[in-house]
């Protein structure tokens, strides 16, 4: 089967926290692309609804990153044996946070160090740089 879209999506696991005016629902990632995201969460969520989600990134049992906050649609629900899952579209982000997603995706491919520095690339454990194709699906 083809898959028709636009960004390649990768395996996640974030902490994030979908928010809609007063309601406040904690979700994990499970795939992210530059244009969206599927979240796990517990209960049914309204589709379709306008959210931000806030991401965070979890470097180590202790150690997260500041979470993201992206403007969001909710544009699916599916109920899954243990909980749901929803399909969220971004949109209307700024600049900065088009450029923090951006570095958000780079460190999940590993090519942004936890430290955050854009210009830090991580290497291979034999010292060469990555040579992944950054078009390429990560899913086999």
């Amino acid at each position: 089967m083809l898959d028709k879209r636009r960004h390649p999506r990768f395996a996640c696991d974030l902490e994030a926290l979908i928010v809609m005016g007063e309601m406040r629902n904690k979700a994990r990632g499970v795939d992210i692309s530059r244009g969206g995201m599927c979240l796990a969460t517990d209960r049914a969520l309204l589709v379709p609804a306008e959210v931000q989600v806030q991401l965070t990134l979890i470097f180590g049992s202790n150690s997260f990153s500041e979470p993201l906050s992206l403007p969001a649609k909710l544009v699916w629900c599916t109920k899954m044996p243990e909980g749901y899952q929803v399909g969220c579209m971004f949109h209307a982000l700024s600049p900065e946070q088009a450029q923090y997603l951006s570095m958000f995706l780079r460190f999940l491919r590993g090519e942004v160090l936890a430290d955050g520095d854009p210009n830090a690339v991580a290497e291979e454990e034999d010292g060469e740089e990555d040579e992944k194709d950054p078009d390429a699906e990560p899913f086999g």
